[in-house]
């Protein structure tokens, strides 16, 4: 009897509710919609464009800071071991 009455609770309320779209497709602005997010995704990679560059400028920048540095001490420690006269 309680599954009976547990198995009618779930009917009614399967049936009363109205269904859930799962997805915005169904509308009739869709092409705004889309219109929306293509403008949206241009922007983002636009934004991934220029901020690949920038971290591509830096990379260039700390390998030749590296560079600098590395002949920098080089040349200094070269001079500490020559004698001065």
């Amino acid at each position: 009897m309680k599954k009976l009455i547990q198995l009618l609770l779930l009917s009614i309320i399967l049936v009363s509710c109205t269904p859930a779209h799962a997805s915005w497709f169904g509308g009739s602005d869709l092409n705004m919609k889309l219109g929306n997010l293509e403008h949206q995704l241009k922007i983002q990679q636009g934004k991934t464009h220029e901020l690949s560059q920038i971290a591509c400028f830096l990379g260039i920048a700390c390998v030749l800071f590296f560079i600098v540095g590395t002949a920098i001490g080089a040349k200094t420690r070269h001079d500490a071991t020559q004698p001065t006269a």
